[in-house]
């Protein structure tokens, strides 16, 4: 028998063994490839949500608290010198606030989207919350009246 044929008898399973062996690591490999790609890409969006959710709050902070208050002070204190009372200062700084609060929910962003979007997340709520909300609405309207008599 020659040598050859002796080798590939008795080594021929031992080979195909191991072209096996290393066939089943290659696609393992590329599974773990795949999974952490998914791992990956859900750790990013798990990090554009919170991003999103920080950027929301800072935009309420800096355009419905921040700015009105530093522009309105700059701006009415400080080159108006209004005169008229308390009354007229405090309908400027309401003018202003809104005007701030409306640019804020206008301008495309976090906080657009999130205005946007109340509809369908009153929607999904539970009965008993959307009647929380409800009230919640009326009592800040009520507020906001109560405030414009007391002022006006």
């Amino acid at each position: 028998m020659p040598y050859d044929e002796f080798v590939e008898r008795k080594l021929g399973a031992a080979y195909a063994l191991i072209d096996l062996i290393s066939a089943r690591f290659e696609r393992i490999k590329a599974d773990v490839t795949v999974l952490r790609q998914i791992e990956t890409a859900q750790h990013n969006r798990v990090v554009q949500e919170i991003t999103l959710e920080l950027q929301l709050s800072a935009d309420v902070a800096l355009f419905i608290f921040l700015l009105p208050y530093y522009a309105g002070s700059v701006w009415f204190e400080r080159i108006l010198r209004l005169e008229g009372g308390a009354a007229t200062s405090r309908l400027a700084w309401l003018a202003l606030w809104l005007a701030f609060v409306l640019f804020a929910v206008h301008k495309p962003g976090p906080l657009r989207e999130f205005v946007l979007s109340l509809p369908g997340r009153f929607q999904l709520l539970s009965p008993l919350r959307q009647g929380c909300v409800i009230v919640a609405v009326l009592l800040v309207g009520m507020a906001a009246e109560f405030l414009l008599k007391l002022y006006l």
